[in-house]
């Protein structure tokens, strides 16, 4: 299975990385039509997350949403792409941090940060630009992929310019602080489905009933970690501004659910102003909540 990935890597993704942006933007827009109106990849999971995420809006809107979504995915794909192989003075090209300076008193202090993003714009480009926006060490929880080959690759990928990738399985490590003396910055998703509807979050998320990971809140009270939230917005094609946002500085003392639902209202005020930039293909909201939590 192995060599037929890394075929597939020499001969098609690499050469493919190398191409300049404007020529990848280009393929981007026939990879539209593709999938679009010829593969018509999850349309229908798109489009009923859509209208039960706005059901203010016309059909007419959402159409006109639901094809900017799949634009916009093309440029993802693409874009992702050009990770193998992009440079140091691409990548900070590509991303630009408004605010590094929220962390520096933090750093200072020796303080630790997670922080709570979501599948916003090109999460990507983030995770290979992620060490020139602060002075932590950062990392980021990630599953691992089944193809142990593309998952090698994956994590040089995404750790070429200083960000440490970790398993799920690992993440205790890095909260019990057995992985580095510096301070760390430690990313986390939390927009993706829940494995299990009994141990998630419930809470209202774009006009519906929505599991959350609780994690980020927990891991946060348990060491007393910085809360920030990362916006990722799109300036053009292929470049890309990041903000953090703070949650709390002390954790401990706000009441439950405050740290998660600050988040997740974060995302949902950012994905109401520009709805085509979240992942609508991904399956969200596919748990119930237990009829004993209602």
């Amino acid at each position: 299975m192995w060599l037929v990935t890394a075929f597939l890597y020499y001969l098609l993704i690499l050469p493919i990385s190398l191409l300049p942006l404007r020529a990848l933007h280009r393929i981007s827009d026939g990879l539209y039509y593709l999938i679009y109106y010829g593969i018509g990849y999850r349309k229908k999971v798109v489009r009923e997350n859509l209208r039960r995420s706005f059901p203010e809006k016309s059909s007419t809107e959402l159409s006109a949403i639901e094809k900017q979504f799949f634009r916009h995915f093309c440029d993802l794909v693409v874009e992702s792409l050009k990770m193998f192989t992009v440079s140091k003075e691409k990548i900070n090209q590509m991303i630009t941090f408004l605010n590094p300076e929220l962390l520096d008193p933090y750093f200072k202090a020796g303080r630790n940060v997670i922080l709570c993003g979501g599948h916003f714009n090109n999460w990507e480009v983030y995770a290979v630009g992620s060490p020139f926006g602060s002075r932590h060490q950062p990392f980021g929880v990630y599953k691992p992929l089944q193809n142990k080959w593309f998952d090698k690759m994956m994590r040089k990928t995404r750790g070429k310019f200083g960000l440490g990738l970790i398993s799920m399985a690992e993440a205790r490590s890095i909260f019990l602080g057995q992985v580095t003396q510096k301070p760390w910055l430690t990313i986390l998703g939390m927009d993706q489905s829940p494995g299990s509807a009994e141990r998630a979050y419930w809470m209202e998320f774009l006009h519906q009933d929505t599991a959350v990971f609780f994690g980020p809140e927990k891991y946060a009270r348990d060491i007393n970690a910085v809360v920030v939230f990362g916006c990722i917005s799109r300036v053009q094609r292929g470049t890309y501004t990041f903000e953090y946002r703070l949650i709390s500085d002390h954790p401990n003392d706000e009441p439950k659910g405050y740290i998660i639902e600050t988040a997740m209202h974060m995302l949902e005020r950012d994905i109401q102003e520009h709805p085509a930039w979240w992942l609508w293909s991904h399956k969200r909201w596919k748990l119930k909540r237990p009829i004993h939590d209602k």
